[in-house]
């Protein structure tokens, strides 16, 4: 080895002395971003996305998780979601990363998108069974249990609904989406107390962005409907043309015609993951053609609808998801790559297409 090792490095150091020593120089391999390459293009792009919005069209809204560490991931960043969404709700908001809080009012200014806060009855819901085990292994009844729980669900709405003011959200999402449903008495003492503070807080703040998801039957104080900017329905697992009428005919059914969830519904869908690759029910693009074509006017349950947009659950998780098939490959054999959150751009594409309603 040192055989070897001793002739290069002398090699190495005649070389140096034969030709001189030259200062090092710095080579920029990155590649810059078109706000650098070109600022006064970059500006008049954005003009155009602000001006898109003030535009009547379809809406996107979607949901991306907060975290309280520094934003190391694209995915982690409120600015880093497709530009032209309409609005942008962030979850997990407790000790939000000052980073991310200032993306939110930048966002709005770069891209004219407002972003809102997350208020979660599933959270609620899950800590409340926490907090109820523990209180009958310590030895109280049930009924003595229950009779807690309207003052435990409306603190926990009303600490969720302090994070708006707390880091500068134009508004809330309110969901009261229980995957697993609720008890009679669970509505009455859980649900409704939890919507209930929603509703003060909306009277105490009238210019802010309002909205609800999930099964809004079960609501008792029904005002809060016609007070709300949106009403985003969370669509199941069903797939096709077929598929998506019939979950639409069981969504509405619920709804006689002048009720306002059919005057300003957004349908919800999610993308696939890291963790779970294949889509569940229709892709965001599909759904963009099923819900908002034509022909969908006459079909039983729908007429007198208003559907306004779509919503994604799960955007942060678009961000890595870079394949798509063409719409003849039914088999999803040739996975076409087309970059970073494919699944939400291409569905604002298409829901706004001339030819689709």
């Amino acid at each position: 080895m040192k055989n070897i090792f001793i002739p290069v490095l002398t090699a190495f150091v005649l070389s140096v002395a034969g030709c001189g020593w030259t200062e090092p120089e710095n080579l920029d391999y990155t590649r810059k971003p078109f706000e650098e390459v070109d600022p006064a293009g970059y500006e008049a792009y954005l003009q155009g996305v602000r001006e898109y919005k003030k535009t009547d069209h379809k809406l996107m809204i979607l949901t991306m998780k907060g975290t309280s560490e520094y934003p190391v991931l694209q995915s982690q960043r409120i600015m880093a979601m497709p530009d032209s969404a309409d609005f942008i709700c962030v979850t997990d908001l407790e000790d939000l990363h000052p980073e991310v809080v200032k993306e939110i009012s930048l966002v709005e200014e770069k891209k004219g998108t407002a972003v809102v806060s997350y208020v979660d009855m599933a959270t609620a819901y899950s800590d409340w069974n926490d907090y109820k085990i523990s209180l009958l292994d310590q030895g109280e009844t049930e009924e003595a249990v229950m009779a807690k729980a309207p003052a435990f669900f409306r603190e926990h709405a009303q600490k969720q609904l302090s994070y708006c003011d707390r880091y500068g959200f134009k508004g809330i999402l309110l969901s009261v989406y229980i995957s697993a449903g609720l008890t009679v008495e669970e509505i009455e003492k859980c649900l409704n107390p939890f919507a209930d503070a929603a509703g003060e807080w909306k009277k105490s703040h009238p210019d802010h962005l309002f909205s609800i998801r999930g099964t809004f039957q079960n609501i008792a104080d029904k005002t809060i409907l016609d007070e709300s900017d949106w009403l985003i329905i969370v669509f199941g697992k069903q797939q096709g043309v077929n598929g998506m009428k019939e979950e639409i005919r069981g969504k509405f059914r619920a709804y006689p015609e002048t009720d306002p969830v059919r005057k300003k519904t957004v349908f919800e869908l999610t993308v696939p993951s890291l963790e779970n690759p294949e889509q569940v029910g229709d892709s965001p693009y599909d759904a963009a053609g099923h819900i908002f074509h034509k022909d969908l006017e006459n079909e039983e349950g729908y007429r007198g609808c208003k559907i306004i947009g779509l919503s994604v659950e799960n955007a942060h998780d678009d961000y890595y998801n870079e394949k798509y098939y063409a719409d003849d490959d039914t088999e999803r054999e040739n996975p076409i790559y087309f970059g970073t959150n494919v699944n939400v751009r291409r569905a604002i594409t298409r829901m706004n297409q001339t030819e689709i309603q």
